[in-house]
C-alpha cells in the first residue's frame, strides 16, 4: 500500500477503504507522507467526495490516532454543543449557565478564532484571570462538582486534523462536506457526550451560505453520528446579522451577564435559540415537552439561578468576578465610530464577512494562529432585519483603538443590504435529527 495509489483512486472516483484511510491518517502523523501527497488527496477528496463509510472510516481513523477523554466516574449524562461559527456568537455562554442551573452536566472543549468567526474560549479570556487550560485533577472534580466548564482542547485531540485543517486552507479545499463534517466530529467525538446538538450557521455570515449546503452537511453528520451510537440532533439557524447585539470578545461576555441577569427578553434571536437547543438536548436522554423546558428556562433565568452559576463558574476557572459584577470594570476601546445609513429602504441582511473582516483588522480576530487579539473591539449593533431603515439613521457603533480609514467606514456601509419591502427574519430554520 502507498500513498501514491491512494491518490489515484481517489482521483479516479474510487471507493477507499478502512486499511487505506488508516494508512492515510498515520502516514500524516508520523511525516512518512509528504504535505504535498496530503494536499493531492485532499483535492481530490473535494472533487469526487467522500460516501458515509469513507467519513465515517476518516473520523474514526482521526479519532483512534488521537486521545481520547471518557470522564471516567461520571454517572449523569453529559450534554454538549458544537456551532459551525458566526458573527456575535455566544451562545455556549449562555447555554452552560442555564444547563448547569437545571441540574444537567455541560462539559465543553472549545476553540479559538481563526478566520472571520470569533473563538469562544479568546472571550472568556477578555475576563481577568480566567484561565482556560486546567488539569485532569481539575477538570474531573469540577465535571462532578459544578458539572459545568469550558476549557481548550488537549494539543493531541484529532491530531491528524489540525495537520488536515492548516492545509486545506491553503490548498483551496476547506469547502467540502465530508471534510467538513470528519473534522467537526472527530473532535467532539474524541470526549464522551451523551447528547450533542450541533447548530450550523446558514447565511452571510456563515460557512454555509444556503440552506441546501446547510442539509447537506447536517445529514452527513447525523449518519456519522449514527454509526458512532451518538445521539446527535442538528439545528440550522439563520446567520444574516450579528447574533445578539454585541460583537467582539469583552463586549460579548457583557450581553452574556445582560442575558442571563434577567433581560432575554430584549435578545429574540438568541433567546429563541438558546430554547431550542436545551430542549433538543434534554430531549435527546428524557421525554420533555418544549414548553415545558421553555418555562423551565425562564425560571432559572428569572430566579438569578443562572447568573449565580455564571459566576461560580468564572471564579472556578480563576476569572475575577468583580467584572461579572460591575461590567464598568471591562477595559473600553479609545475610539467609537457610528456607521451611519447611506441610503433608505427596509433592511434584508447583512454582509456579515465584510463587517468581520473589518473588525479582524482592527484586532478582533485573527488572521494568523499567532495575531494578538485586542479583546475591547467591536461592534454595537442598533438595527434589526425588517427594521425600516432612514438615510442618516445610525446602524451600529465600531468601538476600536485604531482609527477607521475611509475604506473601512464605505466597506461598513455597504455592509447593509437594504429592500423596498419589509422582511421577516427566521431564526431557527430547521431541525434535523
Amino acid at each position: 500500500m502507498n500513498i501514491i495509489n491512494i491518490i489515484e483512486k481517489k482521483r479516479d472516483k474510487k471507493l477507499l477503504n478502512k486499511n487505506e484511510i488508516d494508512f492515510f491518517i498515520r502516514g500524516i502523523l508520523d511525516e512518512s507522507i509528504a504535505d504535498y501527497q496530503t494536499s493531492s488527496l485532499l483535492m481530490a477528496i473535494f472533487l469526487n467526495g467522500l460516501n458515509d463509510e469513507e467519513t465515517y472510516y476518516l473520523t474514526k481513523a482521526i479519532i483512534d490516532n488521537g486521545e481520547y477523554v471518557d470522564f471516567k466516574g461520571i454517572d449523569s449524562a453529559i450534554l454538549d454543543k458544537h456551532s459551525t461559527g458566526g458573527v456575535g456568537d455566544k451562545v455556549s455562554l449562555i447555554l452552560g449557565p442555564i444547563l448547569a442551573s437545571m441540574g444537567y452536566k455541560f462539559l465543553k472543549m472549545s476553540g479559538r478564532s481563526l478566520g472571520f468567526t470569533g473563538g469562544t474560549l479568546d472571550k472568556l479570556e477578555s475576563i481577568p484571570g480566567f484561565k482556560v487550560n486546567q488539569s485532569d485533577e481539575w477538570i474531573k472534580k469540577t465535571a462532578n462538582d459544578l458539572g459545568f466548564f469550558i476549557i481548550s482542547q488537549s494539543e493531541n485531540i484529532a491530531k491528524a486534523d489540525k495537520i488536515l485543517y492548516a492545509l486545506r486552507d491553503v490548498c483551496a479545499s476547506v469547502d467540502s462536506i465530508p471534510l467538513i463534517a470528519s473534522s467537526i466530529l472527530s473532535k467532539k467525538f474524541s470526549f464522551r457526550n451523551d447528547s450533542l446538538v450541533i447548530d450550523v450557521k446558514c447565511g452571510s455570515g456563515a460557512f454555509m451560505e444556503n440552506i441546501d449546503k446547510a442539509r447537506e452537511l447536517c445529514k452527513t453528520m447525523l449518519a456519522i453520528s449514527k454509526a458512532f451510537q451518538r445521539k446527535t440532533t442538528c439545528i440550522i439557524s439563520s446567520m444574516n446579522k450579528p447574533l445578539g447585539k454585541r460583537v467582539g470578545n469583552n463586549l460579548e461576555i457583557i450581553e452574556v451577564i445582560d442575558f442571563l441577569k434577567g433581560n432575554y427578553k430584549d435578545y429574540d434571536d438568541l433567546y429563541d435559540e438558546i430554547n431550542h437547543i436545551v430542549y433538543e438536548l434534554i430531549l435527546n436522554i428524557e421525554n420533555v415537552e418544549y414548553s415545558f423546558v421553555k418555562e423551565k428556562i425562564k425560571n432559572v433565568l428569572d430566579k438569578g439561578y443562572a447568573f449565580e452559576m455564571f459566576l461560580k463558574f468564572v471564579h472556578n476557572q480563576g476569572g475575577d468576578i468583580s467584572y461579572i459584577e460591575d461590567i464598568n470594570k471591562f477595559d473600553k476601546a479609545k475610539f467609537e465610530t457610528e456607521i451611519l445609513a447611506d441610503a433608505c429602504g427596509y433592511l434584508s441582511s447583512y454582509k456579515l464577512k465584510d463587517i468581520a473582516k473589518t473588525l479582524n483588522e482592527l484586532g478582533a480576530g485573527r488572521l494568523k494562529k499567532e495575531d494578538i487579539i485586542d479583546y475591547t473591539v467591536g461592534l454595537i449593533n442598533e438595527k434589526n432585519i425588517g427594521d425600516k431603515i432612514s438615510k442618516g439613521d445610525l446602524l451600529f457603533t465600531i468601538r476600536s483603538n485604531k482609527e477607521l480609514n475611509s475604506s473601512q467606514i464605505k466597506l461598513l456601509k455597504d455592509s447593509i443590504v437594504y429592500t423596498d419591502k419589509s422582511v421577516k427574519d427566521k431564526h431557527i430554520l430547521e431541525v434535523i435529527k
